[in-house]
């Protein structure tokens, strides 16, 4: 997945959010063919999870994207350094 990301940003000279909306849905699809073909012989398959968390700061900005049981958070230190999670995906599964 990095090196589609990766690439399209080189083309683009961007990062966006549908760049790696693309990404992860192709990374999806794939996974999700892989399942397709191999349920018939293999049914667990269909059980087995897979994750992918992307992070990538272009520009000063930070760009998320997640696939699976997976979720991004970010820490911080706020007022008498209370600790400060917040989530920035959800998790997903096929």
């Amino acid at each position: 997945m990095w090196n589609l990301i990766t690439g399209i940003a080189q083309d683009n000279g961007n990062i966006s959010e549908e760049i790696l909306r693309g990404a992860v849905t192709a990374t999806e699809d794939g996974f999700m063919k892989l399942v397709h073909r191999s349920y018939m012989i293999k049914p667990l398959i269909a059980s087995i999870g897979s994750c992918c968390l992307v992070g990538v700061i272009w520009k000063g900005t930070l760009y998320i994207a997640n696939l699976g049981d997976s979720r991004a958070v970010v820490v911080s230190l706020g007022r008498s350094n209370k600790i400060i999670a917040e989530q920035l995906t959800r998790e997903h599964n096929a």
